[in-house]
């Protein structure tokens, strides 16, 4: 009888060993999915293809609830039931955790935290000169007068701010590693989007619409795999200094690193750096190639999509042409104009002789702005774009 009992409970001890170890690799297994795909550390030394992190993404939920529910059931019966050993079960619960927040947490929760609807924007007054210098980069946005400054180093971290301007609902979105801020209207088949940080794929920013769940690619412009695009709004990178001359009523996307992030922060700043070095023609992230040698790696181009053909120009080739190239199709024309005085690059609808830096035109009237991706790399344009022309109309 005691020799029937003392079988049994081996028998269930047992097989709790092997419950426990089942688990055990299910919770890390799950879990290092989700880091290896959406987490983008990772990315430094591995990648997968685009559609196993949509796939990955796509059923994250289910994937992380697997690995939670694992992984605490996998401590009960390391605790309660084998009486393992407590500083093994701590570190186990110590990777495990870092690699959910690494992976299925982090990026979109933790690390960059969307404002599309939390966006602050303060008037020049308000921003002193030690948060903000005169040389700092600035994407702009100007709608019915209303304009708008994103300092490059204040919407890096969130990559995504929204608000209205000029009564358009607009977001816009900016990619540290293409040097890429793009802006849209906020809607998208009559309804409102919710964008959140993803991962980057391809050395660009994806991000996803929390209403819908659907990734979307943003230099792509829309949801991946669909053909229909965001409407575009108008977007230039100047200098603080040449947007307080030229709309000095402006207002600033303000956004100043809180101190919990300022280790993030200056990794950010670091990569970026190295990102953007000219004279290093690789990438941070190893994801793609150097193919087009027409230009650097890391040539700074103004990108146009011209019914359908995607052109780019070098700032040397717009000066070279006086300060203005014009594009002309069938349909229309776009003038890209070089402003020396202050040193940054808008694109026109039509013939625009006399514009001001402002978008002002002779008699009283308005130049109407077309969508340019400002100062994009160049590896990263030809990239997306291999078809892509350079510098020729």
């Amino acid at each position: 009888m005691i020799m029937l009992r003392y079988k049994k409970v081996f028998n269930d001890k047992y097989l709790m060993k092997i419950i426990f170890y089942i688990l055990l690799a299910i919770s890390l297994i799950s879990s290092l999915i989700g880091f290896l795909a959406i987490g983008d550390v990772t990315h430094w030394v591995v990648s997968f293809s685009n559609d196993f992190t949509y796939t990955i993404f796509a059923w994250r939920f289910l994937i992380g609830g697997i690995a939670v529910l694992s992984f605490v059931t996998t401590l009960y019966i390391g605790h309660m039931i084998l009486y393992k050993s407590k500083k093994k079960l701590i570190a186990y619960a110590v990777v495990f955790c870092g690699l959910m927040i690494g992976g299925f947490i982090g990026p979109t929760y933790l690390f960059f935290r969307s404002q599309h609807y939390s966006a602050n924007f303060q008037p020049i007054e308000e921003i002193s000169a030690d948060e903000l210098e005169d040389q700092a980069e600035v994407l702009v946005v100007e709608i019915n007068g209303d304009a708008r400054a994103y300092p490059f180093k204040w919407i890096m971290q969130p990559h995504i701010a929204g608000d209205k301007i000029g009564g358009v609902d607009v977001v816009m979105t900016f990619c540290v590693l293409s040097n890429l801020g793009l802006a849209f209207k906020n809607e998208y088949q009559g309804e409102k989007l919710n964008l959140k940080v993803m991962a980057q794929l391809e050395n660009n920013l994806v991000m996803f619409d929390a209403n819908t769940q659907k990734p979307i690619h943003q230099i792509r412009g829309g949801f991946v795999g669909e053909s229909e695009k965001f409407e575009s709004i108008p977007t230039t990178v100047m200098s603080y200094d040449s947007f307080k001359k030229v709309y000095p009523k402006g207002k600033i996307f303000y956004n100043p690193t809180k101190f919990f992030d300022l280790p993030l922060n200056a990794l950010i700043k670091k990569v970026a750096a190295k990102q953007l070095d000219i004279n290093n023609p690789d990438l941070e992230f190893p994801t793609i190639e150097y193919k087009d040698k027409r230009a650097p790696s890391k040539e700074q181009i103004y990108g146009l999509m011209i019914e359908g053909q995607p052109m780019a120009f070098t700032l040397d080739y717009i000066k070279e042409s006086g300060n203005q190239v014009q594009i002309v199709t069938m349909e229309k024309t776009i003038t890209l104009k070089y402003f020396p005085k202050l040193d940054f690059v808008d694109a026109f609808l039509g013939p625009v002789d006399g514009v001001t830096p402002d978008g002002k035109l002779p008699l009283g009237f308005t130049a109407v702005r077309y969508p340019m991706y400002s100062k994009v790399l160049w590896i990263i344009w030809a990239h997306f774009h291999p078809a892509t022309m350079l510098n020729q109309i």
